[in-house]
């Protein structure tokens, strides 16, 4: 191995574990602040609107792996805050959601959920 191949390698591995302190941390912060878990765990998750039309969703948790129980609900959960957001009811359907599999629902470490508020 080449004095620079070895430097890449140290780079990168400093990049990864400092990455996985900043995770590790927003984690902590959660669990001190008395945010929500699920299953047992604490989970990164958002929710944005499609195209503009703020009645279609998508839901990104991050680490569905940990639990993908407490994923699918922690993605419920953020498609219900959205929801009622945006509409002011909860009332949603899914077009890929948290009844589909963990093969239709994960990529790499990110489970993807979408639907559709109920709207007024």
């Amino acid at each position: 191995m080449t004095k620079q191949n070895a430097l890449r390698g140290l780079a990168l591995t400093v990049l990864v574990l400092g990455l996985a302190s900043c995770t590790a941390g927003k984690l902590s912060q959660m669990a001190k602040s008395g945010a929500p878990s699920f299953d047992g765990q604490y989970f990164l998750a958002g929710v944005e609107g499609v195209d503009g039309d703020n009645k279609q969703f998508v839901v990104t948790v991050k680490d569905p792996a940990r639990s993908p129980k407490g994923a699918r609900a922690a993605g419920d959960y953020e498609a219900v805050g959205y929801c009622i957001q945006q509409f002011g009811t909860s009332d949603h359907s899914w077009s890929l959601g948290p009844d589909a599999t963990d093969a239709q629902l994960i990529s790499g470490n990110v489970m993807t959920l979408r639907g559709t508020c109920a709207g007024w």
